[in-house]
């Protein structure tokens, strides 16, 4: 399957960047973007701020046989473009190989081409033995591996697996209070409901609604999500909150809080607005909300 945007090999990256305009400014985001969680939303926002478009570098798969085993990677590099070309912040996408690394010197040589680099991905960039020097590069509290790490130890603590909680480690220090701070316009809180549905009524929006926990967000999910929003119109994602959950999958349930599941359904570009329920249905919202359509997609 073609996945628009996602470079097979550098020459096509390199031309893009020829084609655009001599002023805009591109990004460099390597990373290995595994798992598509609130961090990661965190991670691409924050780049793209300080640049036009951005180009992410992903790991090849073997990267991660070498690295941590043949258990890895949960997704293969296709899967991997295809959730990051779903969000709002990923313009492209190519592999890092060693071929990559010598165009961006390339590159380089351009004044009219900027490169920014996550820094806290100074290591990763070291990859092969091959160094770079970037004209600017960001500094995160949190790096993007270490996101995926969260994730993965949110799990094992979930399912038992692992005994000391997350909360406990310091793999992932900085990144709670900067979600909870993080006030996103797409996910609409209780109180914002009720005049955020009469403007989308006055002015006569068509209105398209599902719902779901979205608990261990996958590909699967996002591409239902594209295909509900292709209707047409103004997409609301209805998303049970953590009572809720608890209440029909058991106590070890959700395996993300309710901040982190919305947060990162509002990184898809499909996703117009979150908004969180209570109880074992969405039905008290949709009388209200009244959409055209009401999606869901299979377990």
């Amino acid at each position: 399957m073609s996945i628009p945007g996602f470079c097979k090999n550098p020459s096509e990256l390199i031309a893009i960047l020829e084609g655009n305009n001599a002023s805009c400014s591109f990004g460099l985001l390597p990373g290995e973007f595994e798992l598509l969680y609130a961090a990661h939303g965190i991670i691409l926002e924050t780049a793209k701020k300080h640049c036009d478009l951005l180009i992410v570098a992903l790991f090849p798969d073997q990267y991660f046989q070498t690295k941590y085993g043949n258990f890895r990677p949960f997704c293969s590099l296709a899967e991997r473009a295809e959730m990051l070309l779903s969000t709002k912040y990923a313009d492209y996408i190519i592999e890092f190989s060693w071929d990559l690394l010598a165009l961006i010197q390339q590159i380089k040589t351009r004044p009219t081409l900027k490169i920014i680099a996550e820094q806290s991905s100074q290591a990763e960039l070291l990859f092969e033995n091959m160094d770079i020097f970037f004209k600017h590069s960001l500094e995160f509290s949190f790096d993007e591996s270490a996101a995926t790490q969260y994730a993965i130890l949110k799990i094992l603590e979930k399912s038992q697996l692992k005994m000391m909680p997350v909360s406990a480690s310091d793999v992932y220090a900085g990144y709670s209070p900067y979600l909870t701070k993080k006030q996103l316009p797409s996910i609409i809180a209780d109180h914002q409901l009720p005049s955020c549905i009469d403007q989308w009524h006055a002015q006569k929006e068509f209105l398209i609604t599902t719902n779901g926990s979205f608990d261990l967000l996958h590909l699967g999910h996002i591409r239902y999500l594209k295909e509900a929003k292709k209707m047409g119109g103004k997409f609301l994602v209805l998303v049970n909150d953590d009572q809720s959950i608890q209440n029909s999958k058991g106590r070890l349930r959700p395996i993300f809080d309710q901040q982190e599941r919305m947060h990162a359904l509002s990184t898809l570009a499909c996703v117009d607005h979150v908004i969180p329920f209570s109880g074992d249905n969405p039905l008290y919202l949709l009388e209200q909300i009244k959409p055209d359509v009401h999606v869901k997609g299979g377990s």
